[in-house]
């Protein structure tokens, strides 16, 4: 019982400093940034439950948090951030996307596993760089697995390929 309830405080209370943490990876990731900010966009149940089966996973919630993100050079970046579950606890993730939906960055946010922590690692995480909608997020296929990070790991990239279907279904919405 105390470790859910100290699992909610810690969870909910630095929700903001998650935030904060994604919008300067944002800004550190995307040069010429002219203006950010956050906005969250709630996912209808029939496109939810399409991108579930197709994903093979779950949303952590039933809507998500992204940015617009308008540059200098008069292109615009979206940025997302999602949670999927480790083993036992959620990792925070951030996927940054071209106005095309090409993948041009994954960060993990906040990892909370006490295993598993290689889905970190910065070469793991650039394999994903350039994939978009219609590539393949199988481990053992175009992604590669990582020894003691097979749970984390798969839910990573089903977590990316979640956000990269949702961003094609609605990006006309954004």
């Amino acid at each position: 019982m105390n470790f859910i309830l100290l699992f909610f405080v810690l969870f909910f209370q630095i929700g903001t400093t998650l935030y904060d943490q994604a919008e300067e990876s944002i800004r550190k990731n995307i040069p010429n940034i002219s203006e950010i900010k956050r906005n969250s966009y709630k996912i209808d149940p029939k496109t939810k439950s399409e991108i579930e089966k197709f994903a093979g996973q779950k949303f952590f919630k039933d809507e998500v948090v992204y940015w617009k993100i308008p540059t200098n050079s008069k292109q615009i970046k979206y940025a997302f951030i999602d949670n999927v579950y480790g083993k036992a606890l959620p990792i925070t993730f951030l996927v940054i996307l071209s106005e095309e939906g090409k993948i041009e960055k994954v960060e993990i946010i906040k990892y909370r596993e006490q295993y598993g922590s290689g889905v970190k690692n910065e070469n793991w995480l650039s394999q994903f760089i350039s994939f978009n909608s219609f590539s393949d997020f199988s481990i053992g296929k175009d992604v590669q697995g990582i020894s003691g990070a097979t749970i984390s790991a798969n839910s990573i990239s089903r977590g990316v390929n979640k956000i990269v279907k949702l961003f094609e279904k609605i990006k006309s919405e954004l």
